[in-house]
């Protein structure tokens, strides 16, 4: 290893954190991914983040933002809409490979690309083994690219590997308006399809990708003529976690997303019981009083502030059951943790609901 890998190699472990992360920086980290996973556009101002370090830079990206370096201006979100040549057919569409990679509308023989307004990119390693890494957090600027009226919306994306999902709002609202977040197809290695989703209208849609080397989002702006795809109504609840000196418990969390409509009262109550049979019951907890978007409600324990504490109730796994009543009417949630944790989303878990929560329809 070379002088400069060494220390590049120190910085990196330097700027990763020790100590298991208070409840508010896992609220903040959450808040985060759930923003760049549901796009939300109530994001203000812009800053990035821009290092060169060695493949192992994701650990530096991850570190604690108090020993980050300070933020440089981001780049400024662009559009290009001028016509060029379409790529061939689940081609990798034209990219210099400079930054994160645009995703490029196909239209009827035009190929637009969208670039980015938030992202974290990691590029490929030179000869020597060093890649860059960069982050900006933006805010999406109209116009948008408006698609017109169609179908679909194809897409191609010059990297393998990479997941999206589509966020529906109608144009012009805020955030508290309903947003409807469904997959993207995939239909080749670098080809996409974006389904219609929600009741007919004009909407902004945010495209959000995630992939090995980072995610994007961008926006662009459709008019549909007929009723979408729907997702079914969700919830997820955060209590409990792990780390290397065993089981963490933070203030208890918990959103339920798509619901036929917001609830103009809510609680929620729940049990936790440990494989032996010990248990503890948390609430009952009244749903916050903030904006939560169209269909969405949200309950935290306390408000959701403090440290993690050490969980003794006993030894896992633990079963969540958790009793919420919307409007009058109880519903049952259950998971088991840590089998129904969210992948790279700890402590967040998902519940299955019995009888089903009230669906939104259009």
């Amino acid at each position: 290893m070379t002088e400069p890998q060494r220390d590049l190699t120190s910085a990196v472990e330097a700027a990763t954190p020790t100590e298991p992360p208070s409840y508010d920086g896992v609220l903040a980290r959450r808040d985060r991914r759930h923003t760049r996973r549901r796009a939300l556009v109530a994001s203000v101002g812009a800053a990035a983040l821009v290092a060169t370090v060695l493949g192992g830079s994701a650990a530096l990206r991850g570190g604690d933002p108090s020993t980050s370096p300070p933020p440089a201006a981001g780049p400024s979100p662009s559009t290009s809409s001028s016509p060029v040549a379409t790529p061939p057919e689940d081609v990798p569409p034209a990219w210099d490979g400079e930054g994160a990679p645009p995703i490029t509308l196909q239209l009827d023989g035009r190929a637009v690309a969208l670039e980015p307004w938030t992202s974290c990119f990691t590029g490929r390693p030179d000869d020597r083994g060093i890649a860059s890494a960069g982050c900006f957090d933006g805010f999406p600027q109209p116009p948008f690219e408006d698609v017109g009226g169609r179908e679909q919306v194809l897409f191609s994306f010059p990297l393998e590997g990479w997941r999206f999902t589509a966020s529906f709002t109608p144009s012009g609202e805020g955030a508290c308006e309903r947003r409807i977040t469904v997959p993207v197809r995939k239909t080749g290695a670098y080809s996409f399809q974006v389904p219609m989703a929600g009741p007919a209208g004009s909407y902004d849609v945010d495209v959000f990708g995630r992939g090995p080397e980072g995610d994007v989002i961008t926006t662009f702006a459709w008019t549909t003529s007929q009723l979408g795809a729907l997702p079914d109504p969700s919830g997820y609840v955060g209590l409990v976690t792990d780390d290397e000196e065993g089981f963490r418990a933070y203030p208890l969390e918990m959103g339920l997303s798509d619901l036929a409509e917001t609830p103009r009262r809510a609680s929620v109550t729940m049990r936790v019981t440990a494989a032996d049979g010990t248990s503890q019951t948390i609430g009952p907890i009244s749903a916050g009083r903030g904006c939560s978007g169209g269909g969405s409600v949200s309950f935290r324990e306390g408000g959701g502030s403090g440290g993690g504490t050490p969980f003794g109730l006993g030894p896992a796994p633990f079963s969540y059951r958790v009793e919420v009543t919307l409007d009058g009417t109880t519903y049952i949630g259950t998971a088991v943790w840590p089998r129904d944790e969210r992948r790279d989303e700890q402590p967040y878990t998902d519940l299955r609901f019995d009888p089903p929560l009230p669906a939104y329809t259009g």
